[in-house]
């Protein structure tokens, strides 16, 4: 990783997995105050491999974003982002009978969230909201379809004595617009594990 290598904050990093159930190789390009204070523009491209207990994927993915930070020393009440992500994927999904299918996707992924806390590493009053929507194109075997991924996030925190603070948190999620068999498994919400 370079975090000046295209000064002014022009960030290059590559970066590499080699693991029994998953291996990557991927370039970053990140570009700082974009525009804007605390605004980052992002490029990554990687290829993977990943072996889940619910399918095998073989992916390569190109992904841009825009995004608006909060930071420790300026705190923002509003985030967001918004980007573009173009991807092929082999996969393979768990059980007998499964066959290998190949994938090709387009994505807009958005994102907003609202931070109510006290403070960004240790709250200890307030509440954080996020949603994520994501409308995808989907291609595989000839034939098409689009969906949308949504996921909702909250977390709120209230002081219940001097040191001791009670905080909860939940996650929602649906996939609206295609049935689950057209959707690629490494697209699909989980829930459990370890």
């Amino acid at each position: 990783e370079n975090r000046n290598f295209f000064p002014p904050e022009g960030l290059v990093r590559f970066r590499g997995v080699v693991g029994t159930r998953e291996q990557l190789a991927g370039a970053t390009y990140r570009r700082n105050n974009f525009f804007g204070r605390d605004q980052v523009l992002t490029a990554d491209l990687y290829a993977q491999t990943r072996n889940t207990d619910a399918y095998n994927a073989r992916t390569l993915s190109f992904l841009t974003s825009l995004e608006k930070q909060t930071t420790l020393i300026f705190q923002k009440a509003w985030v967001f982002s918004t980007g573009l992500e173009v991807l092929a994927t082999s996969e393979l999904p768990a059980g007998a009978g499964a066959t290998r299918t190949t994938y090709f996707i387009g994505a807009l992924p958005l994102r907003g969230a609202y931070d109510g806390s006290d403070d960004l590493l240790d709250p200890k009053q307030g509440f954080r909201v996020s949603l994520r929507a994501s409308p995808e194109i989907s291609s595989q075997n000839g034939m098409r379809s689009s969906y949308a991924r949504v996921q909702f996030d909250a977390s709120g925190y209230q002081p219940v004595s001097s040191g001791v603070i009670m905080a909860g948190r939940v996650r929602l999620g649906t996939i609206p617009g295609a049935d689950v068999a057209t959707i690629a498994p490494s697209r699909r919400f989980y829930a459990g594990g370890g």
